[in-house]
């Protein structure tokens, strides 16, 4: 499982916002990466959200066993991109296209690249005052995981970190007919976390970026609750050049009723 995190600063905040653009950018990157969509973008608005600093699009596209994610921050003139994949893609193509299509700053983003297969246990030292910390992991589960099971513990994650979810968990196969990964994301604010399980190896790898903290620990040990012991854990730490370049109020009663919704599940 091949993971790619992106960081890029000194975007262009008009750009952030168009949600045309970043369902193009989504099925481009797929393209031009030759990797495999397995349904069609899905894309959601966060702008009537209690930090109002925190505005944006958030979007994923499901590939065959992982997902390329994208977050944007208007108001913070930044994005995060992820790529998770089974297959093979050029991490640098990646890069030079998001150059061209989604401009940055090049002298203060960054990305990095990691194979999510080899064993390793590690962590950035990550405060409450920091924005993005990202848990990787990879796990040998006690049981297969079913669609109901990797929904019901996305949602369950969602509270067990303290998140805001701003969607409900989506999980699918990746083909109806010779499946060979259940995988499944919720979409938190402005981050998100995701579960895919690879069938024939009976593997599970398991992500959370959030742009906000959390307890790590507690995080940890629902999942070895849930699935089983953890082979991999990683703790990279994300998002600390962003700026503010603008500041907005947001009607009260807006956010009230466009988050009514997580009161009635």
């Amino acid at each position: 499982m091949k993971h790619m995190m992106m960081d890029c600063y000194g975007a262009i905040n008009f750009k952030l916002d168009d949600m045309t653009g970043i369902y193009d950018l989504l099925n481009g990157i797929a393209h031009h990466a030759k990797l495999q969509p397995v349904a069609p973008p899905t894309l959601i608005p966060y702008y009537y959200c209690e930090d109002k600093d925190d505005v944006g699009i958030s979007a994923y596209l499901f590939l065959k066993g992982g997902h390329i994610t994208i977050h944007t921050f208007s108001k913070r003139e930044c994005y995060f991109v992820d790529i998770m994949s089974d297959s093979f893609f050029n991490a640098e193509m990646v890069y030079n296209y998001l150059e061209v299509h989604l401009p940055f700053n090049k002298s203060i983003s960054n990305y990095c690249v990691s194979d999510r297969r080899i064993t390793e246990h590690s962590s950035e030292t990550v405060t409450e005052d920091d924005f993005g910390p990202h848990l990787v992991g990879r796990l040998r589960p006690r049981e297969p995981l079913t669609l109901d099971r990797a929904f019901h513990a996305l949602e369950r994650l969602v509270e067990a970190a303290n998140m805001t979810p701003i969607c409900r968990a989506a999980v699918i196969k990746d083909s109806s007919r010779d499946p060979h990964f259940v995988q499944g994301i919720i979409v938190i604010a402005q981050s998100h976390i995701s579960l895919y399980y690879d069938i024939e190896n009976d593997v599970l790898y398991f992500d959370l970026f959030s742009c906000a903290y959390f307890d790590f620990s507690r995080v940890e040990q629902i999942l070895t609750d849930m699935f089983g012991e953890s082979e991999s854990m990683q703790l990279v730490k994300r998002g600390d050049k962003y700026v503010i370049s603008r500041s907005d109020d947001i009607d009260a009663s807006i956010s009230y009723i466009s988050g009514k919704w997580q009161q009635n599940i």
